[in-house]
Parts: C-alpha cells; sequence; structure tokens
C-alpha cells in the first residue's frame, strides 16, 4: 500500500490543509468548487530508493503540525485481515479523505466528510477511484494498543481468530513475565561449559498461545485465568526450551547484546546442553558502549525486523508525540506492503550518523522481501540531503499557529545532494540565521556600544575581546573595522586636543616674553 494524498479538513492545528505523499503525482484540492486534481510528474524517478520502497519526508519546526498529521495516519487507519483494505475508525475526531494506491488500484477513504468528490486527472487512464465504507462492516474490530489493556466489545463472535491474529506480539509480554515466573525455579543441570558467550535478553515461547482459551465474553479476567492455565501448563513440562529457535539467537546478537558471564546466569536459569548451539561473533559492538542515538536508531530496525519476519505487520508506528512523549499502536496482519512511520527518527545521533541513517534504513528495508511506504517526520536537514524534493512534504505554522504546508525551502533550493550548510541556511530552518542566541546577544552589545559617540576603557576593552573570540569571519572584520575607527577618532580627538593645548601654552609663553 502507498499513500498518495491526504486532505485534512479539521484535526487539532491542521485546517484545511492537502499533503502529497507519492512524488508520482501532484494532487490539489479545491474546496471551493470541490474539486481534486490529480497530475502525473513528468520528473518522477521510478524506484529511486529501491524496488519495495516509497520514502516521504515530512519536515518542519517544531508546532507545525508533523505529529498531528502521524496521529491521524496512526490512529484513524487500519486494515480488514482478509481483504486488504483500508478502514476508518470511527473513534477519532478527524475531518479527512484519503487517497492510496494498492496493486496498481487507487482508493478513496472519505471520513465524516459529506460530500461528493469531483475529480479531474490527467493520467485518468491510471487512476480509478472506489469510495470504501467498510467499517460498517467491520463496526466490533478490537482497538489494541502497546500499554498491555486489551478492551473488548459485545457481537465478536464472528472475529476470535482475528483477535488471536492480531494481539500475538501483545502476549509476548505475557510470555516474559510467564517466563521469568517458572524458569527460575527449576533445578535442571547447568552445562558444564563456562566460557562467556553472548545470549539474549528475551526469549519468545512460541507455542504459548496454544494454552489460551477463547470464552465468548472476553475480559481481563478471562486473560489472567489464561495466564495462569499457560503457567501450569509449562511448570509441568520440561521440554518447553526446545520451543527456542536457533534463529531467534541470531538475530538479537547480531544487535549487539552485552557480554554475559554464564556463571552469572546461574540464579537466573539453566541450560541442558543437548538443547540448542549458540553461534558467538566475536566482532560485535557491545550495546552498552553505542550512543543514545546510536540505540535508538538500531531498535527502530529491529523493531522493524521483528514484527516483518513473521508476515504479520501491516502498519508499524515508532511515534514520540509533540512533546517527546512515547507513544506506541500498531495493527499485526499478514500482507507484504507495509507502513513505516518514524518520528524524528534523527534524534540523539551524531551528525555523522544523522548523514549515514537514511543509508543505513533504506539498506535494511531492501534486504526485507516487503513493499515499504516509509514516513519519517524531521526538522533536522541533514536526512533531507538524501531525499529529492518532490519526497518532502514542508510544513510551516501561520499566523495563528496553525499547519501550513508550504512549496518547499523559502529560497527555492533543490534538497537532493544539497550542502548540509547550504540547507541550514535557508530561511526555512534557520529565521534568524545560524547564529547561537547568546552570541548573538553578546555580539550586539558590541556593535552597541561601538555607535555609541564615547567608550569608556572598560567598554573599549570589552569590544575587543569579544571581536578576538568570534568565528564567523566577515561579522569579526566587520566588527574589527568598526573598533579601529573608534580608535582612530579617539586618537584623532586626542591629537587636535594635543595641539590646542600646545597652542595655548606657546600663547603663554609668548605673553611672558
Amino acid at each position: 500500500m502507498e499513500l498518495v494524498y491526504l486532505w485534512v479538513e479539521d484535526y487539532k492545528n491542521i485546517q484545511k490543509q492537502g499533503f502529497n505523499f507519492s512524488p508520482k503525482f501532484s494532487c490539489a484540492y479545491d474546496e471551493k468548487n470541490n474539486k481534486l486534481t490529480i497530475d502525473e510528474n513528468d520528473d518522477y524517478i521510478e524506484n529511486f530508493f529501491g524496488e519495495n520502497i516509497n520514502v516521504t519526508a515530512i519536515v518542519g519546526k517544531n508546532g507545525s503540525g508533523k505529529s498531528s498529521l502521524l496521529e491521524i495516519l496512526t490512529n484513524s487507519l487500519s486494515t480488514n485481515n482478509e481483504k486488504n483494505y483500508v478502514f476508518v475508525d470511527p473513534r477519532i475526531d478527524c475531518k479527512f479523505f484519503l487517497i492510496y494506491q494498492y496493486e496498481g488500484q487507487y482508493y478513496l477513504v472519505q471520513e465524516k466528510l459529506s460530500f461528493n468528490l469531483n475529480i479531474e486527472s490527467s493520467p485518468c487512464k491510471l487512476i480509478r477511484l472506489v469510495e470504501q465504507k467498510l467499517f460498517e462492516k467491520h463496526k466490533e474490530l478490537i482497538s489494541i494498543v502497546l500499554n498491555n489493556e486489551l478492551t473488548s466489545r459485545k457481537d465478536f463472535s464472528d472475529h476470535w481468530q482475528f483477535f488471536i491474529n492480531d494481539t500475538k506480539s501483545d502476549i509476548n509480554e505475557i510470555q516474559k513475565i510467564i517466563a521469568s515466573n517458572f524458569i527460575k525455579n527449576r533445578n535442571s543441570s547447568f552445562p558444564k561449559n563456562t566460557d562467556n558467550f553472548f545470549i539474549p535478553t528475551k526469549i519468545e515461547i512460541k507455542s504459548v498461545y496454544s494454552g489460551i482459551k477463547i470464552d465468548q465474553d472476553f475480559s481481563i479476567e478471562d486473560v489472567k485465568k489464561n495466564i495462569k492455565a499457560v503457567e501450569k501448563k509449562y511448570a509441568e513440562d520440561s521440554s518447553y526450551l526446545s520451543t527456542i529457535e536457533k534463529s531467534d539467537f541470531h538475530t538479537v546478537n547480531t544487535f549487539g547484546l552485552e557480554k554475559i558471564d554464564i556463571k552469572k546466569l546461574e540464579d537466573i536459569f539453566s541450560l541442558r546442553s543437548d538443547v540448542i548451539d549458540i553461534e558467538i561473533c566475536s566482532d560485535i559492538k557491545s550495546f552498552k558502549d553505542l550512543s543514545y542515538g546510536e540505540r535508538q536508531l538500531l531498535t527502530n530496525l529491529n523493531f522493524i525486523l521483528f514484527h516483518t519476519k513473521k508476515n504479520e505487520y501491516e502498519t508499524i508506528e515508532i511515534y514520540k508525540g509533540e512533546e517527546g512523549k512515547p507513544e506506541y499502536n500498531k495493527e499485526t496482519i499478514k500482507v507484504n506492503n507495509i507502513l513505516v512511520l518514524l518520528d524524528e527518527v534523527e534524534l540523539g545521533l551524531h551528525p555523522s550518523w544523522q548523514k549515514k541513517s537514511m543509508t543505513y534504513i533504506i539498506n535494511f528495508l531492501k534486504e526485507i522481501d516487503k513493499k515499504f511506504d516509509l514516513i519519517i517526520t524531521s526538522h533536522s536537514p541533514f536526512l533531507l540531503s538524501d531525499i529529492p524534493k518532490k519526497n518532502i512534504i514542508f510544513l510551516d505554522k501561520d499566523e495563528k499557529g496553525n499547519c501550513k504546508v508550504v512549496n518547499g525551502l523559502k529560497e527555492k533550493k533543490q534538497t537532493f545532494g544539497a550542502n548540509i550548510h547550504t540547507l541550514l541556511s535557508d530561511s526555512f530552518f534557520m529565521e534568524d540565521g545560524l547564529m547561537g542566541e547568546f552570541a548573538k546577544s553578546k555580539i550586539d552589545k558590541a556593535i552597541k556600544l561601538l555607535n555609541q559617540d564615547k567608550l569608556d576603557e572598560k567598554e573599549l576593552k570589552y569590544c575587543e575581546q569579544i571581536i578576538s573570540i568570534i568565528g564567523e569571519p566577515i561579522v569579526k572584520n566587520q566588527l574589527q573595522r568598526m573598533l579601529t575607527d573608534k580608535k582612530i577618532s579617539y586618537l584623532a580627538k586626542d591629537t587636535r586636543e594635543e595641539i590646542e593645548f600646545l597652542k595655548h601654552r606657546i600663547d603663554l609663553l609668548s605673553k611672558r616674553l
């Protein structure tokens, strides 16, 4: 699935704004005439990021609406497990319409807007819009969030299996609790080999789902009972470790876990030497030695890998929110088209890693046999240098503080392959220049002093000291000229005063003769 165009009538600080997500088309909605125009972009480059990847970047300053836009995508849209259609969760208070592409067909999703859209499309032979009202068919689907709370509704008897498939990853949290409760109480012998080796900090017990029973009226109490049932089942089963896959160890090890002394694990659990062979990579960098940003980037990639290796995820969300508060939401379904949302992925990364982050992400996604629609929010120019202008949505704020879509950088520059400093110096990013506010205040004070008629010795010394540490050559040279002129004027004044003094002395001496 690939997003093409989103029109938001009213949601938080987004009022009557349209967003182009596909570099292949340029869409514009005329609200007055209720007309949507769709044109092909002549400069569109097919498979620019790879055959299985489309990338859209959303850039803008804080409060410009980046996170609100992500909220619309993550909280309002879900997917039908069997039909692979998008449907709208009516509980979100948002008026919008969305155009998306799936397997060559183009679909229209319209929510809380009652009008017949007049569509004018130059590539009309390529566009076939089908209005969907699929949520009416699936009103009782359960909404699942990563706070470990399962909210159930009645009249859901026909969709139990769908519920189980959608919540497997949530049950992983239950698995960890179960594992920690019964593994530590086992008395199995420990292997003789006590060499240091890497070991994952998480074990997935895949057959845990078989211990869950489904009743007609599902509730949190049922979940608790099922947990107890699974605990009892595995407490009596001495072969539970045989379900651990070697690939899981390899996958986790790839991301660089800390080296653990095997003897220290005796207080946690014991392993039989005949259960599993562990392959160790000696060149792994310890996860704890990575910076916060590096760990976050690897965690994001691992998150994508974890939820795609079983072909279960249609929507993946890694989302912080406007105020930086972690929020997560996901929909689990078996499809090959994956929408990946990364919110400010460059946060915490050293500039050198920011420059490489897009390469890491793109190369990572190329190795996965699925189609990705990758949407990244950012207010950093580092990522923009790797992304063409047509793949970027530029957001600003109007005089009321509402979201406003703009046509691009204020200097009309191209972004792809652009110099980082050139992008950063654009007024879209820096309205008041590139200088820090503290330095600017110090320099402004020096300029104000140099423009005065009179300076005392202390003020003159201050100006000399500030000018000596300025790193920007143009500003430094200009202030140095001002300081020199001030000194010359003082010198000239002193010379004139000395001449007048000497003339006065001569006159006095002449009168005495």
